[in-house]
């Protein structure tokens, strides 16, 4: 009947910017990703959804961080060996400076108050095949907080070389043995005729509250000779049934009656180690890589999508470490 009246015409138009604008935001939606051409107060319709571009772009972000950080769990399964040790007492095996005593043991000031020992504390130390050896803890600042260091003799009770991984713990509860049975391995008499009690073991201990374990083997001196003796038997005044760790004082009895002991392949000490070579450590560091890496973490190349190295070829002049580095690796 005639043409609206302009105040009709903006009623109208107002009215159906209001309904568009409900319907808009009734059907908004995760849309996905906006393109990166929009700026961020563009809006973006896809799919029957509208979103701003600055909205998407953060969904898109948070999608991405979210693959990233699945991706990272895969990876720290497969790659354990290269991550950061996260157990604060499992440190990293050094040569010990001294060769005075070999049941002592050196960690930082920060590592041991960490682990709540203090300087002269019986600790027990804890290796590859579950073995384990009581030493005393001293303090050195010239150790870093992820090492200790270990005498040869006490890396051989624990089967464990320089860079291996080790275990400690506290040990305050460490008895006084009132007798000890210790006896002398063949191999390193020489034909030796004297009292081994008297030359050996009584001036080995006397006046050192020295920490011992049943099985544990360490190595007494006289007069430019060094003879290995290995713990048979331990008896303390504690009611338990047997005990495997016990410090050693002015009361206790040392017992050295019966033949001396053969030496079996597992007991060995002088066993080549990769502390045994001089120099060559970044080939070292690749025989390793290569040999020991499929060995004690076979995930790691499947993970990765690669086949394990099926051998390690050595060249280099005679002389150099090939047969040693070889042994060492074995």
């Amino acid at each position: 009947k005639g043409e609206p009246s302009a105040t009709t015409m903006v009623a109208w138009r107002a009215t159906a910017i209001v309904a568009a604008a409900a319907a808009v935001l009734a059907a908004v939606t995760d849309a996905g990703s906006a393109p990166s051409g929009l700026t961020s107060h563009a809006n973006w319709v896809k799919g029957g959804s509208t979103v701003s571009a600055a909205t998407a772009r953060r969904r898109r972000r948070r999608r991405e961080l979210k693959k990233k950080a699945d991706a990272l769990k895969n990876e720290d399964v497969a790659l354990t060996i290269m991550r950061e040790k996260v157990t604060p007492n499992m440190v990293l095996v050094d040569d010990a400076l001294t060769d005075e005593d070999p049941s002592a043991v050196y960690l930082s000031a920060g590592k041991m108050e960490e682990l709540d020992i203090f300087h002269g504390d019986t600790v027990i130390l804890r290796g590859k095949k579950r073995k384990e050896t009581i030493c005393v803890a001293y303090r050195d600042n010239s150790v870093s907080d992820d090492q200790i260091r270990l005498h040869r003799v006490a890396r051989g009770d624990i089967r464990v070389r320089l860079g291996d991984v080790v275990q400690v713990r506290p040990e305050p509860n460490a008895k006084y043995a009132s007798s000890v049975k210790i006896l002398p391995f063949e191999d390193t008499l020489d034909d030796f005729k004297g009292d081994l009690k008297e030359k050996f073991i009584l001036p080995y201990f006397d006046g050192k509250y020295r920490p011992l374990h049943k099985g544990g083997v360490f190595v007494a001196k006289h007069g430019g000779r060094s003879v290995e003796f290995k713990v048979v038997d331990i008896i303390t005044d504690s009611e338990e049934a047997t005990d495997s760790f016990c410090l050693v004082d002015e009361s206790t009895q040392f017992y050295c009656d019966g033949e001396p002991l053969s030496r079996d392949d597992d007991e060995r000490l002088n066993e080549v180690g990769y502390d045994d070579i001089g120099g060559c450590k970044k080939q070292i560091a690749q025989i390793r890589e290569l040999v020991e890496l499929p060995l004690r973490h076979p995930s790691i190349f499947h993970a990765v999508g690669i086949p394990p190295p099926r051998g390690v070829l050595m060249y280099g002049p005679p002389g150099s470490g090939k047969p040693l580095i070889a042994r060492a690796l074995a």
